[in-house]
């Protein structure tokens, strides 16, 4: 009995799929850069005073710079093997092949990526908490300008008054005096952090911390009851577990039991 040989030898190569580099040890480069980069970034264990922001915020930047490298070597990458699969499409059959690449694996990239993400919360963190510290002692510093102002103005007022002063005239010191402003508080981490192009903006999110409460509040709400609506797949997915494990058991009022015949037949 004959054997029919392989349609495609283990050990064949093929033309159409060759991927060249210019210079030929362009990898090399960019994983030896990677890996200094990596360590650097690594080197970088917390951000609380103005200096270590500015150092580490130097460090960001360079380190920023080769993860962009690395993502624009896994792009030409991804776009060779899109290339390389188009040129079987002259094939009868093969017209409309196309291929992708995902990276999979490559701890080195992961890595890089999460040392970035974690010093650039640090770095906001930080300057969240300065921006917040010049927060409050601009209010403490505007409290304490407005007590020295109503004082003031009381007192010229007063005089202005004993010297014969109309009422508008009397009034229009004291407004005058009240609104002398109070110092500008400075913040050495806000004027570092524009000097190295860092910035801090905020997101907004929610959570629920007492779910009876937010219950009653979509039941009373109808705009909060819509909104609840868009939950639904995930509340129903949470079910479907427990109506797989407890079967025909199942009973919850609003909620259907949904039994569906699945076939199941084996190989003769």
């Amino acid at each position: 009995m004959s054997k029919a040989s392989p349609a495609v030898e283990e050990k064949q190569e093929n033309p159409l799929v060759r991927i060249v580099y210019d210079p030929a040890n362009a990898p090399i480069i960019l994983s030896a850069n990677g890996m200094k980069a990596l360590a650097r970034i690594q080197g970088i264990k917390c951000i609380e005073t103005v200096r270590q922001m500015e150092a580490a915020s130097q460090v960001i930047s360079e380190t920023q710079v080769t993860a962009e490298e690395i993502e624009r070597f896994c792009d030409t990458l991804r776009e060779a093997v899109q290339e390389a699969a188009a040129k079987f499409r002259v094939i009868p059959g093969m017209e409309d092949f196309a291929a992708n690449l995902t990276i999979t694996r490559w701890s080195l990239r992961q890595l890089i990526k999460d040392g970035l993400a974690e010093r650039k919360t640090w770095r906001g963190n930080y300057l969240a908490a300065e921006e917040e510290k010049t927060r409050r002692e601009q209010l403490r510093l505007q409290a304490e300008q407005d007590r020295i102002n109503k004082e003031a103005a009381d007192k010229d007022a007063a005089a202005a008054k004993k010297a014969g002063a109309g009422p508008q005239a009397v009034a229009d010191i004291r407004e005058n005096v009240l609104q002398t402003p109070a110092p500008i508080v400075t913040s050495k981490a806000a004027e570092a952090a524009q000097n190295v192009g860092a910035s801090v903006r905020y997101g907004y999110s929610a959570k629920i911390t007492d779910l009876k409460k937010f219950l009653l509040v979509c039941l009373q709400n109808e705009s909060m009851f819509n909104t609840l609506k868009s939950a639904i797949p995930d509340i129903e997915a949470a079910f479907r577990t427990t109506a797989a494990a407890q079967k025909e058991s199942f009973n919850y009022p609003g909620i259907t039991f949904v039994k569906k015949p699945i076939d199941v037949g084996r190989r003769s």
